[in-house]
């Protein structure tokens, strides 16, 4: 990004006379330093294809520099002004390339030629068509394109490696850096060496889903402010980008995410859109879809779908290029349990969803709607009072699933045993020795509160899935969507079972409280009303917000 950015602006009326109604090109005008010109075409770029609807580009020809423009254009109605053909664009980045042709912005199918000409219609007055051009142009100085000293100078000694105070270990390798740039640019790692965590004791920040390639990106950019050359990883930078709140660095992937679609990298980037709410991204225009019915009767809990062209198997990559690829999870009833269960006895179902870094205060400030609906529907009771027993997720999450302490109050860490032992002592262990079908869910495979167990703690156990889609970097929904999905299957399938769940909600409220989509929880809760008549719902939370500007307050550090 540039330092220094000047905005300019210009309303450009360009008069057309219906004795040359064909192809013609305006006069240049200037915004700023930049210059434009905009083409009418009466039939349509493509006459053969766009049968007279009349098309208008706006073309930059000139500028000294990168700028942004977001250009408006009016087809004025002298008899009725409200009727205006009106078109807009979202921002655009216009950049001159040498030997590369004008960039330009095409208003396709603004009206039909004939509707134009007819004078009833009131676009044309005394054989004249009056259009209107707005330009809100914003444009990157000169110098700040130009490598200035200073920053060749900070790039040498990022790679010097001199004077830096922690680093950065990725899977693939590590990266040194300055704590001070890195919280300069997130809070999230301003928070992280601020407090009393590992990370602020050791200086060492393990970062296991994202590659060095990437994290190197995130440096250099604390470091200049400008990030190049990140066209093959701007997916990847992208989620790193908003899971460290670097604000900047996630519009300029965001942008490039945007302005960079092709057809083999739509189906990713839709899915990147959905689960990040990118309305930016939402606004692009495509070309219609394509639906296609397939006839598959699917069995199996886990599955993957796979679309791509040519004729050989998909499995060989030499004859078959793939285009899509996404896993889905479906709840299926499992062999064996029926005969585990004690039918003729009161067991009501447990069903605990837990969000991660969500507190009291905080569930009520971002799910009214929902906790309304729990009130008044399923007789809610708020249990005040109650305090997390550690830091984090981990000792919250043991005490509250095995009945044992990660850690005493005060001391040192205490041994808490392996996952293998945690299974053994679990709670759900228990219920599954009195006949109820069990369930574990944590969507988050970095944060975990136990780590990979060796073999599935529960009946219906959802790491396999959420492991497989975080290597693959691909969701068909958002993770909290998807878990939610999969638990209200499992209510239906076992309807007249005993049913123990918990269902531990990360990847959601993990990063950031400000939206923990109340409609889509509010939603499951209507749905699920009947389904949970002879359940006991438990809707909770771990701890509050741990990072961030919120716990640099003071409710925020009475929340954490």
């Amino acid at each position: 990004m540039a330092n220094h950015i000047t905005a300019e602006k210009v309303d450009f009326e360009w008069i057309i006379s219906k004795r040359v109604i064909d192809e013609c090109l305006t006069a240049y005008f200037s915004v700023g330093k930049s210059k434009w010109c905009a083409t009418f075409y009466p039939h349509g770029i493509c006459k053969a294809s766009d049968e007279g609807l009349v098309t208008i580009a706006i073309s930059l020809d000139k500028s000294p520099s990168k700028i942004m423009a977001a250009p408006e254009l009016r087809i004025i109605n002298h008899l009725f002004p409200e009727k205006a053909a009106i078109r807009q664009t979202n921002p655009s980045v216009f950049l001159i390339k040498p030997f590369a042709p004008p960039r330009k912005c095409e208003f396709n199918n603004i009206i039909h030629l004939n509707e134009l000409l007819e004078k009833s219609n009131g676009f044309f007055i005394d054989d004249t068509l009056k259009i209107a051009i707005n330009l809100n142009v914003q444009m990157e100085s000169a110098v700040d394109f130009m490598r200035t000293n200073f920053i060749l100078n900070q790039k040498k000694l990022f790679d010097s490696g001199e004077y830096s105070d922690c680093i950065l270990v990725c899977p693939d390798g590590e990266v040194k850096a300055i704590k001070f740039l890195l919280s300069s640019q997130s809070d999230v790692f301003r928070t992280m060496f601020q407090s009393y965590t590992k990370e602020a004791h050791t200086g060492r920040v393990e970062i296991s889903d994202t590659s060095v390639s990437v994290i190197i990106k995130v440096v250099e950019f604390t470091l200049t402010g400008r990030v190049e050359s990140f066209a093959d990883v701007v997916e990847e930078l992208f989620i790193a980008a908003d899971k460290y709140n670097i604000v900047d660095l996630r519009n300029i992937c965001m942008l490039e995410l945007c302005e960079t679609i092709t057809i083999h990298n739509l189906s990713k980037r839709c899915l990147i859109a959905e689960r990040y709410q990118l309305e930016h991204f939402s606004r692009q225009q495509f070309d219609e879809w394509i639906v296609v019915k397939v006839q598959a009767n699917v069995s199996c809990k886990f599955f993957e779908v796979s679309c791509g062209e040519g004729n050989g198997n998909p499995l060989n990559e030499t004859s078959y290029r793939e285009r899509y690829r996404m896993p889905y999870a479906q709840a299926v009833r499992k062999q064996g349990v029926m005969e585990r269960t004690i039918k003729d006895r009161y067991r009501p179902s447990v069903i605990v969803i837990l969000l991660d870094s969500t507190s009291h205060s905080s569930a009520v400030r971002r799910l009214p709607r929902s906790l309304k609906f729990l009130k008044e529907q399923l007789d809610l009771t708020i249990f005040d009072g109650y305090a997390k027993v550690g830091l984090n997720s981990n000792p919250n999450g043991i005490a509250f699933l095995t009945g044992r302490m990660k850690e005493p109050p005060f001391g040192k860490n205490s041994d808490a045993g392996s996952n293998d032992d945690a299974q053994q002592q679990s709670i759900w262990h228990e219920y599954k020795k009195r006949g109820f079908v069990t369930f574990f869910s944590e969507d988050d495979i970095i944060n975990l509160t136990f780590d990979q167990f060796q073999s599935a703690p529960t009946d219906h156990y959802m790491g396999p899935f959420w492991t497989h889609m975080n290597s693959i970097q691909a969701w068909p929904h958002a993770p909290h969507r998807i878990a939610l999905t999969y638990l209200s299957q499992l209510l239906k399938i076992y309807q007249n079972n005993p049913l123990f769940a918990v269902l531990w909600i990360s990847s959601l409220s993990h990063d950031q409280s400000n939206d923990l989509d109340d409609s889509f929880f509010l939603d499951f809760f209507q749905k699920s009303k009947d389904l949970l008549k002879n359940s006991f719902l438990i809707f909770m939370g771990d701890h509050g917000m741990r990072f961030g500007e919120l716990r640099s307050s003071v409710p925020g550090l009475i929340n954490a």
